[in-house]
């Protein structure tokens, strides 16, 4: 993930650690890093929080997930946080309202751990989701989170990432973004388990007009 003007980047490390690298120096130069101990294995999801001054990471297993905030300034780990009890395998993350972090749980539990920035503690969670979410984006008007749900026959992430319904699960932002629902589904491929779709990245495109 890369913070700023792309200067630097996060690099996070699937046994788990992470490096922060300065993409400008030739050959490019690792300013900080930490182990596994720390930051624990295949780190997905990182944002840079309203501010501008934090930076959230999160990592995710077979058996659990966390997420960390660093300050953007100096790259140090000033907290942590896990989110086990609400999922295991944590992946894709969105920032909703500007202060609410969603964090899909892919593995058990199947939901969105919701993480208030400003107290850094989980305040909820959305079930209504379906099954292996994974990556979000936010919609440009910020009433909308657009979800993958990963296929039966996941080609990466291993069992936690196997789902059912290939596809977008498209969710409606409710009270700045502390709850929300899901409010349409967008199948891709077969819906049945010899399926071989399997969603996993997405982007939102912002169209613009043109005049005649």
């Amino acid at each position: 993930m890369y913070v700023g003007t792309g200067g630097k980047a996060y690099v996070t490390v699937r046994g788990g650690g992470l490096y922060v690298v300065d993409t400008m120096t030739t050959p490019m130069s690792v300013t900080r890093e930490y182990n596994k101990d720390l930051v624990g294995p295949s780190g997905c999801g990182g944002l840079i929080g309203a501010s501008g001054d934090r930076v959230y990471i999160n990592s995710g297993s077979a058996t659990g997930g966390s997420v960390y905030v660093l300050n953007a300034a100096t790259d140090e780990i000033v907290n942590s946080l896990s989110t086990s009890t609400f999922g295991t395998d944590a992946h894709g993350m969105a920032l909703v309202g500007g202060r609410y972090l969603w964090i899909a749980n892919r593995g058990d539990g199947d939901n969105i751990a919701v993480v208030d920035t400003r107290t850094f503690e989980i305040v909820g969670k959305i079930d209504d989701v379906g099954a292996a979410p994974d990556l979000m984006e936010l919609s440009p008007g910020g009433d909308l989170v657009f979800v993958t749900l990963r296929g039966p026959r996941a080609l990466t992430g291993g069992p936690t990432a196997v789902g059912t319904t290939p596809g977008v699960a498209i969710m409606f932002v409710e009270n700045g973004g502390a709850t929300g629902r899901r409010v349409a589904f967008i199948p891709i491929g077969a819906q049945d388990e010899g399926s071989h779709a399997d969603p996993h990245a997405l982007g939102v495109r912002r169209l613009g007009t043109t005049s005649r």
